[in-house]
């Protein structure tokens, strides 16, 4: 699932794809402006001049080691320190995902496919800083700016439905949007269907296996590395914004209210997306019903998960990336049913979503007021608060008489443009 995502002022640029090097070069890095010192190693990006502004990019920026091997269906673990300088000068990999080809040559649909190479190798980031605002090196002094720790951090989230996305895509390219606001931009890659979401945890003793939400975890890894180096870019940590479109958004609201990241980021911006959906989100059962089924197409033999589980992993492990990735549209069960979604594992998403946002609001200083203002007086998002057809799923929805679901639908228009107000910051952010 994907859409049109509210940036318009982003530059459509296109680079080749590629992994990031390393350099064993370390002389003069401290006098090398576009060097940055992080708690990972040193890092080189490039400079790129935007209507007469100078921003310093950085492509794929590792922040977890490769999730291959023993490490697929994994959490992601924390990349290890390289030595000598890493050249953040190329667009990452894509995380592993089909391509959309139901209608070839269509402009509309191309656009949303992976610009670069795909692979399971794919956990990095990117970052595009105002030039004039950064800080070269880990322990510099603070620039003058007027920002007392830094600049702010947005940080994009790319939607596709948890089945697809990759944040090199050109229209997500933030380079003008760092030219022309006094603000740090940074992306990320995150697994997407099976990779992201395979759910057999059930089965096992161990909770590293198949945990489900491995997406989830990716995104709250990037997040933290993003947190630990904002300074050494010239941010401030404490001011991190993370904002999505689609399934991005959803995962916006997700990593606000979950425990495992809640309180990580000061702001979330939500577009066209939200873990309200119907397809944002899986209970456990319907979860490990769809990976037995996935285990099953990949001739790995879902009945030997009672008595022999390791096998059955070591098993999907050793089945092709492809393979995976064209079965798991088996589980795909009509309109926005997608094989994979954020579960409710008990631990990033502990219960329903609609009970954790109660708990959220009244948790955390009215979380959703952040969202949107007072309004969210008006349903406080408890069941009883909110009318039944709100709550309804798309098929549901397709029952509704559209005469009359257009009838009330102008009715309603008219009290807002006669009392029109424009939108506030502190409603939307």
């Amino acid at each position: 699932m994907t859409g049109f995502p509210v940036l318009p002022f982003l530059l459509l640029v296109c680079a080749s794809p590629a992994r990031a090097s390393v350099s064993g070069q370390r002389n003069n890095v401290h006098n090398d402006p576009l060097v940055v010192e992080t708690t990972s190693g040193l890092v080189r990006g490039f400079s790129r001049t935007i209507l007469d502004k100078e921003v310093h990019i950085f492509y794929g920026i590792p922040f977890a080691k490769p999730p291959i091997g023993p490490l697929r269906f994994r959490k992601p673990l924390p990349i290890e320190p390289w030595h000598g300088v890493l050249n953040a000068t190329v667009l990452p990999n894509s995380c592993y995902q089909e391509r959309y080809e139901y209608f070839p040559g269509f402009p509309g649909e191309e656009m949303w496919n992976p610009n670069t190479n795909i692979s399971e190798d794919c956990l990095y980031l990117n970052i595009w800083v105002p030039e004039k605002f950064r800080l070269r090196h880990k322990g510099s002094e603070a620039p003058n700016n007027g920002e007392k720790n830094g600049l702010p951090l947005l940080v994009w989230i790319y939607g596709g439905g948890f089945m697809s996305g990759t944040a090199t895509l050109d229209v997500y390219d933030a380079d003008i949007m760092a030219a022309t606001s006094n603000v740090i931009i940074a992306s990320m890659q995150y697994r997407v269907g099976a990779f992201g979401f395979l759910y057999l945890n059930k089965h096992f003793t161990n909770s590293e296996e198949a945990p489900g939400n491995m997406g989830l975890w990716d995104q709250a890894l990037a997040l933290r590395w993003l947190r630990d180096n904002a300074a050494a870019f010239g941010g401030d940590p404490e001011l991190i914004t993370i904002f999505g479109e689609s399934a991005g958004g959803s995962s916006v609201s997700l990593h606000l209210i979950s425990p495992v990241t809640r309180g990580l980021v000061r702001r979330g911006i939500l577009q066209s997306g939200t873990l309200n959906a119907p397809w944002s989100y899986m209970t456990g059962e319907k979860a490990n019903e769809v990976a037995r089924i996935l285990v099953d197409d990949c001739g790995c033999n879902s009945t030997m998960l009672q008595e022999n589980p390791a096998r059955v992993m070591a098993c999907m492990r050793s089945v092709d990336a492809k393979t995976i990735s064209v079965q798991q549209w088996n589980s795909y069960w009509g309109i926005l049913g997608f094989p994979s979604a954020p579960t409710i594992d008990g631990i990033f998403l502990p219960k329903h979503p609609i009970n954790s946002y109660d708990d959220g609001v009244e948790a955390v200083e009215g979380l959703m007021e952040r969202f949107l203002g007072k309004e969210w007086e008006l349903v406080r998002i408890h069941p009883s608060g909110v009318p039944h057809t709100l709550l309804l799923n798309v098929e549901d929805r397709s029952d509704i008489d559209a005469r009359r679901a257009a009838t009330c639908g102008l009715a309603s228009r008219n009290p807002y443009l006669r009392n029109p107000r424009p939108l506030q910051y502190n409603s939307i952010a």
